[in-house]
């Protein structure tokens, strides 16, 4: 049986450990892959009020598209203007084979370089 009020898939979620150890956090804000995502959520949020930045964004969808054919989605962790240039951030602790196509179809379809944090 489940506990109350979760779903078989949240139950599962809850019991399976995440694939590089990462720590998920919840907050009011929406949820955050982990503890080092939602810290520097937190930075880049105290950049903005400090003028560092503008226009921070959380999770932003990028659709790659080659011809009209839809390749995949990537989505950022955050998306904000720093000195008038748009900068995309992922916060990673592990560069998967996964991100790293990703990175590359970014810069190669949109012309956009994903930063590391």
């Amino acid at each position: 049986m489940f506990e109350r009020g979760l779903t078989q898939k949240a139950w599962k979620q809850q019991r399976r450990p995440q694939k590089f150890g990462a720590q998920p956090v919840t907050t009011e804000e929406g949820h955050f892959a982990s503890q080092r995502e939602f810290q520097h959520w937190h930075l880049s949020k105290l950049r903005q009020r400090a003028g560092e930045i503008t226009n921070l964004e959380r999770q932003v969808r990028f659709r790659i598209e080659h011809n009209g054919v839809h390749i995949c989605d990537y989505i950022a962790d955050e998306v904000f203007f720093e000195g008038g240039k748009r900068v995309v951030v992922d916060v990673k602790g592990v560069e998967t084979p996964v991100f790293k196509l990703k990175q590359k179809l970014m810069r190669a379809f949109l012309n956009i370089e994903v930063r590391l944090a």
